[in-house]
């Protein structure tokens, strides 16, 4: 059975409307330059998979603040590994924590 031409709309308007909420989504430097596709994993993942937005927000938070953290470093994407990550969070727990942040 061939697919309906409005089956065919439907998903081109969906392809369009996905792209237009990655494009317009603001996001570390640390992602964006990676490129649209890694911009585009990073969006769907905090919007399609983590429903709860406190959850979201919270984990939003962490994240921006380790693109934070590895961008004054000047450390890459692909730089990242557990490590580095480890080295992270002992630095965290280094420093009185600030609420809110």
């Amino acid at each position: 059975m061939l697919p309906s031409d409005s089956d065919y709309t439907t998903r081109i308007i969906s392809r369009q409307l996905s792209t237009a909420i990655t494009q317009a989504a603001v996001v570390s430097a640390l992602i964006q330059n990676e490129g649209a596709d890694t911009k585009h994993r990073f969006v769907e993942f905090f919007t399609a998979n983590i429903s709860n937005p406190n959850t979201r927000s919270a984990y939003l938070r962490a994240v921006t603040r380790f693109c934070h953290w590895c961008e004054a470093r000047e450390i890459t994407l692909h730089q990242t590994e557990p490590t580095l990550l480890a080295f992270y969070v002992e630095e965290l727990g280094q420093k009185p924590a600030i609420p809110g942040q």
